[in-house]
């Protein structure tokens, strides 16, 4: 294994997996993976309520009740909480044909601006959730079938869009900006 290739295996897997990695770069990757799996098992149940529901509604007339309302919010939580995650894995497409002929430093250092473009991007994200989270709560919206309140689901994502900031700053030091070519 040459040293480029291990820079590439170490740049594509999380930063809980990489090898000598320690301190927040594991944190964020073990946080990362933390918050996938529990999107990854919402949406499981999700499936799982949903097969459960159309068979209830054809062969016994008794659907879920809310299952549209619970499969909005699941599944609307879950994509947040897969970002840090596939930000972290690097799992993000890219489109290399503009990039492929630059020297792997060249690469890494877009990367890197990549990586603080979309902490930024991210940042602002968590803002606006927040502030539709305080609109939520002052307005105490329900859902319609079940009575749901709505706000918590815009705690978990902006909880998650500030887990995605840090993996960005990290990933912008730790494999763009800060790399070593």
């Amino acid at each position: 294994m040459t040293s480029s290739d291990s820079d590439e295996t170490e740049a594509s897997v999380p930063l809980a997996s990489a090898q000598g990695e320690h301190g927040i770069g594991w944190a964020l990757g073990r946080l990362s993976e933390a918050l996938a799996l529990v999107g990854g098992a919402m949406m499981l149940l999700v499936v799982i309520m949903t097969v459960v529901s159309i068979v209830g509604r054809q062969f016994f007339d008794m659907p879920i009740k809310g299952d549209y309302e619970i499969t909005e919010l699941a599944c609307g939580i879950a994509v947040f909480l897969f970002f840090p995650y596939t930000h972290v894995s690097r799992q993000n497409i890219v489109a290399e044909f503009f990039t492929m002929k630059l020297s792997k430093r060249g690469q890494a250092r877009l990367e890197g601006v990549h990586d603080l473009i979309f902490a930024g991007v991210a940042a602002f994200l968590a803002w606006r959730i927040f502030e539709g989270l305080l609109d939520k709560i002052a307005s105490a919206e329900t859902t319609i079938m079940l009575g749901l309140p709505v706000w918590w689901s815009y705690v978990v994502a902006a909880v998650a869009c500030i887990v995605l900031v840090l993996v960005c700053l990290w990933c912008a030091v730790r494999f763009g900006i800060g790399k070593r070519a």
